[in-house]
């Protein structure tokens, strides 16, 4: 970590903020100015907008085809062939009759120049109809979905009996929206009957993308509509069909599903039904109709690569979504009977449910009266979870269609508190009463034992269960019996909150002669477990917060995760519970996220808004002031429907519940959890709980030393000791840390908490040593399983781990009531320090650490448990890296509070050091004139011996060169020149990196003759550099060659980087000047427009970055060498080889950096740039407002 203060400020790297900011004003002389014009309405490229060439569900049309249109018909012009069947095309949201089906760079749909090479013999039609959510006039559509499909129905009849083609069969191609008007239209048929011959004619539908569950559309088209502002008037019942709670969803699909039971019952036919889904999210949206919602049950289903609009595009025959569904058109045409006439119209009623019913008892006839004992009223503001709600019935069997031979005895859902866990129990029970009113319902409470003995005795009573008043008779038995037998009639029971396992499962030997009732473990629970049903004919559902107790109830079967809502279903709860239809989607949505779509913290703030007559976005400013507002906010109690008196209705103290349980149960995991309070919620490195695991063991065996005298003392005074220790105010990492860098970087903990040197020396080889011990492997796997256990944390893909967001408020916020919150804040702080100094060998921070400082250090400032120095230390080190990253600003605001903090420490290195970053941020920001003064300021302040001093002059002379100060610039280096020693490396090297400066000053000022005669002087150490064959000298005339490039003499520069080229660079450093030097002479090449003489080297310089040994230095290398290969490729015109290395950069640094940070953003400006040169306009236009 002291690496920190001692950095060699005369590397390349240096430099990256003027290199970057002139690479990304060169790179973007390079694309085309004209490729995105400041007026929207100006056309590109002289032809369309933007706007126009999109897909079709971003385009409006004051005149979308309306109707029936023949796009292929076989016998048009050849009477002699046979046009056998019809296949119809039918579009969905904001589509377009043609365009829906017209890929961006053809004039035709596929369906008319595609298909019929494929499909020879039939007919194929579109059919268009106003499905516009919004439109910049007037004539937006108030047709309902079954308006829509009445019309299409008679349309299509009418055509038919117009084109004498009645008896042709039919198949369907749907997209989106498409799907549910057909639906609907068969739906409609199956009822008239005059228009009943289009269903019998109906043998098969493709459904692509069709939302058969709901789906995020509705939302974001509404968002769509607003954004462009042009939503003059919504269709509230077209987007409220796509919504998973709407009856009028669930209506259309199970009419349709009931038709075409009815259908193949009657022995018309069963109508094939394949679906089709995206693949690809759309930028900025995500997936249109996830895979589960564009899945029709029991059909087969096929992925196209696509996103919801380019899913329906296809641009040629050999397109693998085209051919998959010329497969299965293909596949059904041959299966037609076409010589069976069209068979009698039937009025066979659907499936009734009392068939069912019928399987479902096994002696309907003695069966008993069905009882509810559900203790909660029906909570009319509950928004249906359709993902889980569809889960459970297919799980249970309570389905339509469903065997009750294959429904399992029990089901868990798990998840966070809060989450909605037991209001989907309560309205699956009041939703399976209507459906099944032959199964009785009852609900156990599980959180103690008080509770559960006090249900099952409301059943005994309520069933009239015989036996029940016999004091003598085991009550708990007794009713389990009752379940057990099949006179029982169907049952289903509700487990709710089985969180303590300690409750249910017991696993020490109990006497044989203790009745099970009777049985008490130490903390007074008995083992429930043995009292719940084990078979009948009935069914269990278990809610809990703990997955391990789940796992144990719900042996060997995968349990129901319940996760937050959708964006969708957040808005209509908040609007449900505040009565107000009419509240911003927007603002809505911001509400809901900031909530983390968490059910139970949703309805304490409109709970909070509906009673206080507060507004949303009144409430949105209140949470604004601060997190410990929120904590305030979320806190307070509340009256809510649902919720059991006995658990805490507040969502923050909901959790606190579970935190003390888990502190009880496995101290360790309440230390994690507690660390991770003060850390950024994302991407928690694994190693840092091995560290916090590392520091807790260490701090007992010091005690053990110290306190003890050789003589251990319990665990359980250590956890007191743990608990009650203090630390002192204004606690220093700063001397420390500077110590760690000795060599072995040992001890970079407070001397009085624990000395890491003792661990062998080096952090990375302690970490190591711990992760190979299997018994400390198996600790913290414990503690993290139970934390995730109780959904409190994730464990990515990366294998790094997150928090949810309020629950790491409510941590802190429990920690600071306990006044533990300062041991934590301090250990999280170590807990870094410790990872730095074993993992970033280059000692800076890093993007794994960066953001956790940022956290912990705003979590001081509400504190002030850190000392001055300590925070300026860290501070530096985040200027630094959001300097390196790009992100000025945020580097700017870091570095001014450190130095603020250190005012009267100037004259110390570490000041000094952040001075000079000071300066280079504001050069990169361009406020020269300040950055001027600064490092005037450093020059004045600064020893001539200081670290800091060579660095200073070369960037105040570069300065100085830039905003034409010669006779100023000339007076320093001459000066400056004068000062160095040359028999060392470093002297010599800056000394000819001055001399090329002052070469250009003389130039500048017409002293052609000392130009002259310093440009030779330069030269000439050049040449014995390079003769020498020293690696520190090649170093020399790298930093020569940048300077001559610098300064527009790129001549000069090549003839110099090709003569370093010529030498053997084969070490470990010459290596990395080779890669450098490659990427400069290439550089230098295209600024003389030899493009391809570029490119080739630059070819070169992506290879060799990609065996850099250190993997994110090698991503980065390799993204950085891409781009620049990119920009040249677009410079030559080669684009098509341009977007592949763009792309290919971008995820290398979306890698490092996540979706945000200034190589990403640019990477994301250049791709869109190029894709709109290919003619890739949706696309395009997605990338660059990402990027802006």
């Amino acid at each position: 970590m002291k690496r920190l203060f001692q950095t060699d400020w005369s590397k390349d790297r240096d430099k990256l903020d003027k290199r970057a900011r002139n690479d990304a004003q060169e790179e973007a002389s390079i694309i085309p100015t004209d490729v995105f014009p400041s007026n929207p309405s100006t056309s590109l490229h002289g032809s369309n907008t933007m706007a126009s060439r999109g897909a079709d569900e971003l385009t409006t049309s004051s005149s979308s085809p309306i109707g029936v249109s023949v796009l292929y018909n076989p016998s048009d012009g050849n009477a002699a062939v046979e046009c056998l069947d019809s296949i119809v095309f039918i579009h969905g949201l904001k589509g377009h009759r043609e365009k829906t089906w017209t890929s961006d760079n053809a004039s035709d749909p596929w369906p008319k120049a595609l298909l019929p090479s494929e499909i020879p013999n039939a007919r194929v039609l579109a059919y268009g109809y106003d499905a516009d959510v919004a439109k910049a006039t007037d004539m937006v559509s108030v047709s309902r979905i079954r308006d829509h499909a009445a019309t299409f129905l008679k349309r299509l009849t009418n055509f038919r009996d117009r084109t004498d083609s009645s008896a042709r069969p039919i198949i369907f191609v749907c997209h989106s929206l498409g799907g549910l008007v057909c639906q609907a239209a068969l739906a409609r048929a199956y009822t008239r009957e005059h228009l009943k011959e289009v269903l019998e004619a109906t043998r098969g539908i493709l459904f692509l993308g069709t939302p058969h569950h709901g789906s995020a559309l509705a939302v974001w088209a509404e968002r769509l509509g607003k954004s462009v502002g042009v939503l003059k008037q919504t269709n509230t019942e077209i987007l409220g069909v796509l919504r998973p709670e709407s009856e009028v969803l669930a209506e259309i699909q199970d009419n349709f599903h009931n038709i075409t039971q009815s259908q193949t019952k009657a022995g018309v036919g069963t109508i094939q039904i394949t679906c089709f889904y995206e693949e690809l999210p759309l930028p900025g949206i995500g997936l249109v109709v996830p895979q589960h919602s564009a899945i029709f049950p029991g059909k087969d289903a096929v992925g196209i690569h696509g996103t919801h609009h380019t899913m329906v595009k296809f641009s040629s025959l050999e397109d693998s979504g085209f051919i998959d569904i010329c497969d299965e058109l293909r596949t059904w045409i041959k299966k037609f009977d076409r010589k069976v006439p069209v068979p009698q119209r039937q009025s066979t009623p659907p499936p009734a449910v009392e068939e069912q019913n019928e399987k479902r008892s096994t002696t309907p006839q003695k069966k008993t009266a069905s009882k509810f004992l559900v203790p909660y009223a029906k909570n009319k503001s509950f928004v249906e979870r359709s993902n889980v709600f569809e889960r459970l019935k297919s799980e249970f069997c309570h389905g339509p269609e469903d065997d009750i031979e294959d429904a399992r005895s029990r089901v868990c859902l798990y998840g966070l508190g809060g989450i909605g866990k037991t209001q989907i129990a309560i309205a699956y029970t009041y939703w399976l009463r209507k459906a099944h009113p032959e199964i009785s319902v009852f609900w156990v409470h599980a959180s103690d034992s008080d509770r559960f003995r006090q249900a099952y005795s409301e059943i005994a009573e309520e069933c009239n269960i015989a036996g029940r008043s016999d004091h003598n008779v085991d009550l708990l038995t007794l009713v389990k019996s009752w379940f057990e037998r099949q006179k029982a009639g169907p049952w289903f029971l509700v487990l709710d909150n089985a969180d303590n396992t300690e409750l249910f499962f017991n696993d020490h030997t109990q006497p044989s002669n203790t009745s099970p009732s009777d049985v008490e473990l130490d903390n007074g629970n008995i083992h429930m477990a043995r009292f719940l049903p084990k078979y009948g004919n009935g069914s269990i559902l278990v809610t809990t917060r703990n997955k391990e107790a789940g796992s144990r109830l719900v042996p060997g079967q995968p349990l129901l995760e319940v996760g937050p809502m959708s964006d969708g279903e957040s808005v209509q709860m908040i609007r449900e519970i505040t009565g107000d239809s009419s509240l911003s989607m927007d603002a809505s949505t911001v509400l809901s996220n900031r909530l983390e779509n968490l059910p139970l913290a949703i309805a304490q703030a409109a709970a909070f808004m509906h009673e206080n007559c507060t507004s949303l976005d009144q409430y949105l400013g209140i949470l604004d002031k601060g997190d410990g507002i929120e904590v305030q906010l979320l806190g307070g109690n509340f009256e809510a429907v649902g919720r059991d008196t006995d658990v805490p209705h507040a969502v923050m103290a909901t959790w606190v519940v579970s935190f003390e349980h888990i502190k009880r149960k496995n101290p360790l995991a309440a230390d994690f959890l507690s660390v991770m309070a003060f850390f950024d919620r994302q991407s928690i490195e694994r190693e840092f709980m091995t560290i916090c695991m590392c520091l807790r063991i260490f701090r007992k065996k010091i005690r053990f030393d110290n306190e003890s005298g050789g003589s251990r003392s319990s665990s359980g005074q250590d956890e007191a000791r743990h608990h009650e220790e203090h630390h002192e105010e204004g606690y220093s990492f700063t001397a420390e840390l500077e110590s760690s860098h000795d060599h072995s970087r040992n001890q970079v903990c407070n001397s009085n908490e624990v000395h890491i040197g003792e661990f062998s020396g080096d952090p990375y080889q302690m970490l190591e040593t711990l992760e190979q011990d299997g018994a400390c492997s198996m600790l913290l796997e414990q503690a993290l399983g139970t934390l995730k256990a109780f959904s409190f944390i994730k464990e990515n893909k990366n294998g790094t781990l997150g928090m949810h967001r309020l629950v790491q408020l409510a941590t802190a916020d429990w920690l600071s009531r306990k006044g533990s919150a300062k041991i934590f804040i301090t250990k999280a702080l170590l807990t870094l320090a410790i990872f730095s100094a074993a993992f970033d060998r280059a000692g800076e921070l890093s993007y794994e650490t960066i953001y956790h400082y940022q956290a912990i250090l705003a979590a001081d400032e509400r504190s002030f448990f850190l000392d001055i120095t300590s925070t300026a230390f860290f501070r530096y080190g985040m200027a630094k890296f959001y300097f390196n990253v790009g992100q000025f600003k945020l580097a700017l605001d870091c570095i001014e509070v450190a130095l603020e903090t250190r005012e009267d420490n100037k004259h110390q290195e570490s000041c000094l050091a952040a001075m000079r970053l000071k300066a280079l941020i504001l050069q990169a920001l361009i406020r020269n004139q300040e950055a001027k003064q600064t490092l005037i300021e450093l020059a004045t302040i600064q020893p001539q011996d200081s670290v800091v001093m060579p660095d200073t002059i070369d960037d105040l002379a570069e300065l100085l060169l830039e905003s034409g100060d010669y006779r100023e610039a000339r007076d320093l280096l001459v000066g400056a020149i004068g000062q160095l020693e040359t028999n060392d490396a470093s002297s010599l090297r800056q000394n000819a990196h001055l001399m090329v400066y002052l070469h250009m000053v003389f130039y500048k000022l017409g002293e052609f003759g000392k130009a002259e005669e310093t440009c030779l002087q330069v030269l000439s150490i050049v040449e014995e550099a390079l003769a020498s064959g020293k690696p520190a000298k090649f170093r020399i005339v790298y930093k020569v060659a940048l300077a001559f490039a610098s300064q527009g003499k790129l001549q000069e520069a090549e003839r110099i980087f090709r003569q370093l080229l010529s030498n053997k660079l084969d070490s470990a450093e010459p290596s990395t000047i080779r890669i450098q030097t490659l990427g400069a002479l290439a550089k230098v090449l295209g600024k003389q427009d030899r493009d391809q003489e570029a490119i080739d080297i630059q070819r070169q310089v992506v290879h060799l970055s990609k065996h850099i040994e250190d993997f994110q230095s090698r991503s980065e290398a390799e993204a950085d060498a891409l781009r620049k290969l990119a920009m040249l490729q677009t410079k030559q015109k080669s684009f098509g080889d341009a977007e592949e290395s763009i792309a290919h950069a971008l995820l290398l640094h979306q890698g490092i950096h996540g979706d945000t940070g200034w190589p990403v953003l640019l990477c994301t400006y250049y791709l869109g740039a190029i894709k709109c040169e290919l003619g890739k306009w949706e696309e395009a236009k997605n990338l660059m407002e990402n990027a802006y």
